[in-house]
């Protein structure tokens, strides 16, 4: 089972709660699990801002399992785990945010890497735009991108899969409102390639295009079409 906080946490003040989850994180991150946010409450009728956040165990709440029929059996690393906290925003402490365990055990294994746990892999605005950069680049796999992103920052932990999911991210707001091809369609109609597609609905059945450049031999050499 994965450790018991530190005493030396219990009644620790921050002048923060992301201070406090930060350091947190950290030892939960050394000790196979890692801890979240659950909920926020007691906020203040002033400013609005909540004076108390519960954290636990990532692998806490009921283990989900599938009830209808022929619906494909998904894995789930929640156990019901117990382990939860708190963090209290004190008037007695100078408005500090002190921590307070409720319960400090734990159901199930230690993760036997960081990486196990999405919450310690994390990217930073620099790793995201490492991996914008390095996905322009024709041939950079998803492999040579975290070597690329580990080399400036060692600590990092990333996997093929986190680049794999943070490209199809990048892709979907490049395209804003449009689809694949209305964006690409959009793109034909900016540019000055002639262009024809035939549409049903949403749906684009067939398209032809031709560079200026092609366009300029075709008018000089009409009777023959040249498919590159």
């Amino acid at each position: 089972m994965p450790e018991q906080c530190p005493e030396s946490y219990e009644g620790k003040a921050w002048a923060t709660p992301e201070e406090a989850l930060a350091m947190l994180q950290e030892w939960a991150r050394d000790h196979g699990f890692a801890i979240a946010q659950s909920r926020g409450s007691d906020r203040d009728p002033v400013t609005r801002q909540h004076r108390r956040y519960d954290v636990c165990c990532t692998a806490g709440g009921r283990e989900y399992t599938p009830t209808g029929y022929n619906i494909r059996q998904t894995s789930t690393k929640r156990t019901n785990c117990l382990f939860r906290g708190k963090l209290v925003c004190r008037r007695s402490h100078d408005d500090l945010w002190v921590y307070n365990s409720l319960c400090t055990e734990h159901n199930h294994e230690p993760l036997t890497c960081p990486s196990g746990d999405p919450v310690h892999r994390k990217r930073t605005l620099e790793d995201l735009e490492e991996i914008r950069v390095a996905s322009e680049s024709a041939g950079c796999g998803g492999r040579a991108v975290v070597a690329i992103v580990k080399a400036k920052r060692p600590e990092a932990l990333l996997t093929r899969r986190d680049v794999w999911n943070d490209r199809a991210k990048l892709r979907r707001e490049a395209l804003g409102p449009y689809s694949q091809t209305q964006a690409f369609i959009s793109n034909l109609s900016a540019d000055d390639t002639f262009s024809r597609y035939t549409c049903h609905g949403d749906t684009v059945s067939g398209v032809f295009w031709s560079l200026p450049a092609c366009m300029d031999g075709f008018k000089a050499y009409h009777d023959v079409l040249s498919i590159k």
